[in-house]
Order: structure tokens, then sequence, then C-alpha cells
């Protein structure tokens, strides 16, 4: 079986291409993602102050439809504690909570936001 010089090319652009992608992408650390990373040690969380996400999570959240889809996500009871000026917040049973209604159905969800609206006359 003869291999192709074609064969060949496509398989020496591929391994050339692969080289060039970030660790992020392979796991493997490039020649130049080595140079960067040998100064000394950071301590804490490099992800917080890499200036690309940084912008990128700014980009996200000067976004309307986006900061929209978010808070139709997250639990509007998470939102209120965590933004409260208690503080110590019972993260755990808050956790539990949450948890419990995760396991709820999209109805039954429904049934326990419209309680709260009902008693103040939100809903009819």
């Amino acid at each position: 079986m003869e291999i192709l010089p074609e064969d060949v090319q496509e398989y020496m652009d591929i391994m050339d291409w692969r080289d060039r992608l970030p660790q992020s992408f392979t796991g493997v650390p490039t020649e130049k993602e080595k140079k960067e990373n040998s100064g000394p040690e950071q301590e804490g969380d490099d992800f917080y102050s890499d200036a690309g996400v940084l912008n990128y999570i700014d980009e996200l959240c000067s976004q309307k439809h986006f900061v929209e889809q978010v808070e139709d996500i997250i639990n509007p009871k998470f939102v209120s504690e965590i933004l409260s000026s208690k503080p110590e917040m019972d993260i755990l049973s808050l956790m539990k909570e949450l948890e419990y209604e995760e396991e709820l159905s999209v109805e039954q969800i429904i049934s326990v936001l419209e309680l709260p609206m009902k008693k103040y006359g939100g809903l009819g």
C-alpha cells in the first residue's frame, strides 16, 4: 500500500494546524503558551484576570436580549438573596430549595410563582 504525496501533505497541514491551536483546545500547551506561562505563579484564578474574558462578559452584559434571557433562567429568589445587604446568607438552605425546585415540573413551578402574585393582586 503506497501513501500518496497528497495524503502526506494533507497530514502535514493538519498537524501544523493542530500545533497552532491554543492549549484550551488540545490540552497540550504550544511553545508560545509555555513561554507565557513560565513566569512566576499567580495566586487565585486567572480566568477572571484575562482581559479577553472580561471584555466578553462586558459585551454580553451590554446586550439587552442576553440579559433578559439570563433573568428568565436565574431564580429570582437567588438573585434577591445575592443582592441583599444581609451579612450572612443561608446558602445551604437556598441550595436545597433550588435543588427541590429543579425537580418540579413546569406547571408546578408556574403555580408556585403565581401564589405571591395572586396574594398581591397581580393576577386575577
